[in-house]
């Protein structure tokens, strides 16, 4: 079965520094998610795609600034920043050059004017870097999220089971404290179109009035 998720941004940080969005898997409620602030404007977005990314580089802010809305494919790949990342940690503890270990997160394809944009654990703005983080908890107004990591292991497993990935076991049992929840590799290639993500700026949408409590 395919995975739609929707990351529906509602609230911008009382810092400026932060955005908060609710992630939606096939229309249930996942988690909270964390990116950087919004600067995408209200108006102005070119209907045409090769105008996209010159039109998102005229307001991006490198590293602290969120991608703009629209929907993506999601694939698990290699992340070269992680990856790199944990083989330090490894040759810091085991003083072993020869073993390189490969993490791999889920990653959002073709998004214009950004490159390596991932799903991964993070906390505070300054953990996103442009990515989006999830979390199971968030207090309003703050530039924050709460229990990341634990947001991460069953969103994962939601986007394993859509691509149709089995994991492969780490080749050297001492990898396996550096791996966490991610995954080492996989017996399957993941595909685009299995699993998509859209991103929605609700706090920029015309509000609805009411009529007696009635939307109209």
């Amino acid at each position: 079965m395919d995975l739609r998720l929707l990351s529906e941004r509602f609230e911008r940080s009382d810092d400026g520094t932060a955005t908060i969005s609710r992630w939606y898997a096939n229309g249930a409620f996942e988690c909270f998610g964390l990116e950087d602030a919004v600067r995408e404007p209200a108006a102005g977005r070119p209907s045409d795609p090769a105008a996209m990314a010159a039109w998102v580089r005229a307001w991006k802010i490198p590293r602290v600034t969120a991608i703009p809305a629209g929907i993506y494919d999601v694939v698990i790949d290699r992340s070269q920043l992680f990856s790199a990342r944990a083989t330090e940690r490894f040759f810091k503890q085991h003083r072993d050059a020869n073993v390189k270990i490969d993490i791999l997160t889920p990653h959002l394809l073709n998004v214009p004017a950004y490159d390596g944009i991932r799903i991964h654990p993070g906390v505070k703005a300054e953990d996103t870097d442009g990515c989006l983080c999830p979390g199971r908890t968030h207090t309003a107004g703050q530039a924050l999220i709460g229990e990341s990591r634990l947001a991460m292991i069953p969103l994962l497993q939601k986007i394993e089971e859509a691509q149709g990935l089995e994991r492969l076991p780490a080749p050297d049992v001492r990898i396996i404290p550096f791996l966490r929840h991610w995954a080492y590799a996989y017996r399957q290639v993941a595909e685009p179109g299995k699993v998509r993500i859209e991103i929605l700026n609700a706090f920029l949408l015309p509000q609805r009035e009411t009529v007696e409590g009635i939307d109209v």
